[in-house]
């Protein structure tokens, strides 16, 4: 029976990165191919050894690129938020996919791809992701059309406050669109007054002295965010992403 997520593998191009693939690795049969929702000219071709990813490779219209990043991982999960940023008719997109380790002590990587469909062009992000308190809750942002939610592993270090990490931290949230320059953190105030109102309710439940000052820090970073101040540059530089490719093509 075949897993969810593998589908046959009969276009040229994918069957040109199966062949290669099972002739350098013969006994590893197992390929996953992965596409966004929507009429996009990428994909993500998986080689996995159980559920770890022992090679991924990102075909695209300029080329074919092996992604690194995301080896001796794990898919995990996958979303995608379209919006129309350069004006055409077509929906561009962005596309998150996180990879985790098997131990939760390690940091996984999230695979962000922004795609504008007038250029068009192609971005390719990573940024770290890790177990937080965020993954035993049920809350549920509301967020606009063409939003996504990146959560940081840890509460940014505040002037001389301990960073906080881990499945105990309520760690800071970034609010992600795509832009002319690729996926970038834009401040969106509607999910900044809803991650205040959650943070204030976790902080008076907090009686660590030291993390409880942290949260208090958030929160009021929070709170500014939505009343249109720019983030703290505590918040800025706990923002680490890495940029991994860019290509454009003709249409």
């Amino acid at each position: 029976m075949r897993r969810p997520g593998l589908i046959p593998v009969g276009l040229a191009l994918v069957a040109a990165l199966a062949l290669t693939l099972w002739s350098a690795y013969p006994a590893a049969a197992e390929l996953r191919v992965l596409r966004p929702k929507g009429a996009y000219p990428f994909f993500l071709v998986l080689r996995e050894e159980g559920d770890e990813v022992a090679q991924a490779f990102l075909r695209t219209p300029t080329g074919t690129y092996p992604l690194r990043e995301v080896e001796g991982l794990r898919l995990a999960a996958m979303s995608q938020a379209q919006s129309r940023e350069d004006q055409d008719r077509k929906d561009d997109l962005l596309w998150k996919l996180t990879f985790l380790p098997a131990s939760e002590k390690e940091q996984g990587v999230q695979i962000w791809f922004g795609h504008l469909t007038a250029l068009p062009k192609l971005w390719v992000v990573a940024a770290p992701v890790g177990p937080t308190q965020w993954d035993t809750m049920t809350t549920t942002l509301r967020v606009p059309r063409g939003t996504a939610v990146y959560v940081s592993p840890q509460v940014p270090s505040y002037g001389k406050l301990p960073v906080y990490e881990g499945k105990s931290a309520l760690t800071f949230v970034y609010s992600i669109r795509l832009t002319p320059q690729g996926p970038a953190f834009v401040p969106v105030r509607e999910v900044y007054r809803q991650l205040a109102e959650h943070q204030d309710t976790l902080r008076r439940g907090e009686y660590e002295p030291l993390k409880r000052l942290a949260y208090q820090r958030q929160m009021e970073d929070y709170l500014g965010i939505a009343q249109g101040k720019t983030p703290s540059l505590d918040a800025l530089r706990s923002f680490t992403w890495k940029k991994l490719l860019s290509v454009e093509w003709r249409p």
